[in-house]
């Protein structure tokens, strides 16, 4: 008996390893308190593992807050890390893993 062979039809692409960049909203429309460690890496432009080691080794530039075993990561200190306000008037650039910002006047 020769097995038969797999069709096209039942093969299913991979799922990605991470969203795409419009499945996140803005950093200035978050309202909510506390990122997930995959929006919190998002935003910070870093692996959700980075974030992780952050976390475990306390070396980062922010601290999460653990919530039954999972981390939350402050969105405050994540748009104060990265010079957003809540107005949105910011501009950044991040150059070598530092945030550097420059701030306008409102029009």
């Amino acid at each position: 008996m020769t097995p038969k062979p797999a069709t096209a039809a039942l093969v299913q692409p991979a799922p990605t390893a991470t969203p795409t960049a419009s499945y996140y909203p803005p950093l200035e429309a978050i309202t909510k308190p506390g990122l997930t460690t995959g929006e919190a890496g998002y935003y910070l432009d870093r692996k959700p593992q980075t974030m992780r080691a952050w976390a475990c080794l306390e070396n980062g530039p922010i601290r999460p807050v653990r919530i039954n075993g999972r981390l939350a990561w402050s969105t405050a200190a994540v748009k104060s890390l990265l010079g957003v306000n809540q107005s949105g008037f910011a501009n950044i650039a991040l150059m070598a893993g530092v945030a550097a910002v420059a701030y306008f006047a409102p029009v």
